[in-house]
């Protein structure tokens, strides 16, 4: 299980046991198709998961609860031992707004129900170290702070063009909406 490193202020006990509850009945079925729409993007955005995996799942999560599918976005990283140190310091300077600070992640994905999903994999979220042996998931960020760390274009891989953004973010909308339908109808 992923320790929790920021809730968004304000989540009440019953609501988190909705969270939980609504999380649990994200089947491997709406997983799938979910997944299969969103690699659709990694053939339309050049350099996705070279910095742009975190606008990804920015907004993937933001279109997700819109259609009332909670998730939680996932923080990877390679160096395993940063967790106690720079990660804890990152997080106390993203709560802080602080934009000088040197932020360190690797990936950003998202965790739904029970399956990890971004534009190169759909796996179980206890997977993610068995896919990507290289990266180990670090904690969950709050959108609100990932918005904040996307904001920062100098904190980013340059490889990415951050003009498609808004292109980004209107595939994405179109593709929980098509998901949505899609999993309705099923």
């Amino acid at each position: 299980m992923l320790p929790v490193l920021m809730r968004p202020a304000g989540r009440n006990a019953e609501t988190s046991i909705k969270i939980q509850d609504d999380m649990k009945r994200f089947t491997r079925q709406k997983a799938e198709t979910l997944h299969a729409l969103v690699k659709t993007v990694k053939q339309r955005i050049e350099n996705i998961n070279t910095g742009g995996c975190g606008v990804l799942a920015y907004y993937l999560s933001e279109f997700l609860a819109m259609k009332g599918y909670p998730s939680q976005i996932i923080c990877l990283d390679g160096e395993f031992d940063r967790y106690d140190t720079e990660h804890q310091s990152n997080m106390r300077a993203i709560a802080d707004r602080d934009k000088k600070s040197s932020f360190v992640y690797d990936h950003f994905g998202l965790k739904v129900g029970d399956y990890f999903i971004d534009a190169n994999i759909l796996t179980r979220s206890a997977d993610i170290p068995n896919i990507y042996g290289h990266l180990k998931p670090l904690g969950t960020m709050s959108r609100s702070d990932l918005k904040f760390l996307i904001s920062l274009d100098d904190k980013w891989n340059h490889r990415y063009d951050r003009s498609q953004n808004d292109h980004m973010k209107k595939l994405l909308y179109g593709i929980v909406c098509r998901f949505s339908r899609e999993v309705k109808t099923a």
